[in-house]
């Protein structure tokens, strides 16, 4: 008994080390591709299902999404450039796997840092994304009910702003 707890200890932690399949990294690519062209039918369909359902599905999500991006529109935070980090490594539980990707979005007016957190629930058959800008450990367990902290899924860009001047941008300067 005492051999077989170590052999799953042993196998835990070489899990953590996993990274990310190349078809989730393919959804985060078309995840990025679809905010940066504002493809709504694209978001709707690569978001995480909590996202859709709490709007009241894919068309009442669509609009939420078409909604958000005239509102930034308006305050003129047009997305200029999306820089990715590294993808964290793959949290595994059963069919549940989910990483996380650190994204840096620029626009005019804003650098914003956030995480994309890359979930699938059939053992990576299928992938979606989890954007948040108020992604946290709340959200991460409603999300992942097994998830306990490793790897980090809200993980920092490596070029975040290190200040609040440094995150707000001056037009022209």
């Amino acid at each position: 008994m005492r051999w077989a707890a170590c052999l799953f200890v042993a196998w835990d932690t070489q899990a953590a080390d996993v990274p990310p399949p190349p078809k989730a990294l393919e959804t985060v690519a078309a995840y990025s591709r679809a905010v940066a062209s504002e493809d709504f039918d694209a978001l709707a369909r690569l978001s995480h299902p909590i996202l859709v359902l709490r709007a009241g599905g894919r068309v009442p999500y669509r609009e939420q999404m078409k909604d958000a991006f005239a509102e930034m529109h308006r305050a003129g935070a047009v997305l200029e450039a999306e820089v990715r980090g590294k993808p964290t490594a793959v949290f595994e539980s059963g069919r549940t796997r989910a990483f996380a990707v650190p994204v840096l979005r620029k626009t005019e007016r804003f650098v914003t840092p956030l995480a994309y957190v890359v979930i699938s629930y059939d053992a990576g058959a299928t992938w979606t994304v989890f954007d948040l800008l108020c992604t946290d450990n709340r959200w991460l367990k409603a999300a992942l009910p097994t998830y306990e902290g490793v790897p980090d899924l809200l993980p920092v860009h490596p070029d975040v702003p290190k200040s609040v001047e440094e995150a707000i941008r001056v037009p022209g300067q």
